[in-house]
């Protein structure tokens, strides 16, 4: 009994496990963050991009040989806010990780990644136009993704668990994590190309594939289909588990909106908020994703 009272480290079971609770709670804040802040730059640059607009297309045609203006000071202003407080949870995360005893590599490194993921999207913000470029859009939309992955990462390794049986399921999520990285791409593409009113038809394009905006929605429409076939693969094996049913509930249930979503933007001639809620559909899609990888 003395010698627990001389050392405090004897009553924690399991060392650092005290920074480690710190790092996950630090790290699921920042995913929430992370997620507020996507669906806020979706916003600005779908909205700054004509997306939304009506009578739809002609006022898209109209607003895409305009220069584009800032309209939107409150939605700036709340993503200048969310980027910040991002900024100081990843600094705070960092600094519990360096002084984490003993070490963990996996959490330390990916630490140090956010951190740098961090820095290169201020730069990045900072040289932002208003209305951004293809590739500045493409490099903030996969920066942010990118930072939404690593967070929650670090929240299940700071967990401390983990089960190799079930490393089988890594290869099919890779695979998730990939389409949909392609996926966000070519939609990201598309809006800030100006290119949403290209393909007004479904499931097909009127247009020929030699267009190269038809060419980006039928890239964005087959990748879709690959992650449909992908994701009931997977989600058929999550619920033969009995402990990975739930996940496999979620996979299937927010593949199969992601879809509806998709084929709702067309039909309905592109409302903002359907495709706010499709880019938040994807980030989510993700995180369960990357369960599978970390798990």
């Amino acid at each position: 009994m003395d010698s627990a009272r001389h050392n405090p480290a004897a009553l924690d079971p399991e060392p650092g496990s005290g920074h480690r609770r710190l790092i996950r709670r630090l790290a699921l804040v920042g995913v929430t963050m992370m997620l507020l802040l996507a669906v806020v730059s979706a916003y600005l640059r779908l909205s700054g991009a004509g997306i939304g607009c009506t009578p739809w297309p002609s006022c898209y045609q109209e607003q895409s040989r305009a220069p584009s203006h800032d309209q939107h000071p409150v939605a700036r202003f709340a993503h200048r806010l969310l980027a910040s407080g991002l900024g100081v949870v990843v600094i705070m995360i960092v600094s519990v990780s360096v002084s984490m005893r003993p070490r963990r590599g996996v959490v330390l490194w990916t630490s140090l990644a956010l951190l740098a993921l961090t820095a290169l999207l201020a730069v990045l913000g900072r040289a932002t136009p208003t209305a951004p470029g293809p590739g500045v859009a493409l490099a903030n939309l996969l920066g942010g993704v990118a930072m939404a992955a690593l967070l929650w990462w670090l929240a299940i390794q700071a967990k401390g668990e983990s089960e190799r049986r079930r490393e089988r399921l890594r290869w099919p999520a890779a695979a998730i994590v990939a389409l949909l990285l392609l996926q966000v791409s070519f939609g990201a593409v598309i809006s800030t190309t100006r290119s949403a009113a290209a393909c007004a038809s479904l499931p097909v394009c009127e247009s020929s594939l030699s267009d190269v905006p038809a060419a980006l929605h039928i890239a964005h429409r087959g990748t879709a289909v690959a992650l449909l076939i992908a994701a009931g693969v997977l989600a058929g094996a999550l619920l033969r588990r009995n402990d990975r049913a739930p996940l496999g509930w979620t996979l299937a249930a927010l593949v199969t909106a992601q879809i509806a979503l998709g084929v709702a933007m067309v039909a309905l001639e592109f409302p903002v908020w359907l495709a706010l809620a499709h880019h938040a559909g994807a980030l989510l899609l993700l995180l369960v994703a990357v369960s599978l990888l970390a798990g």
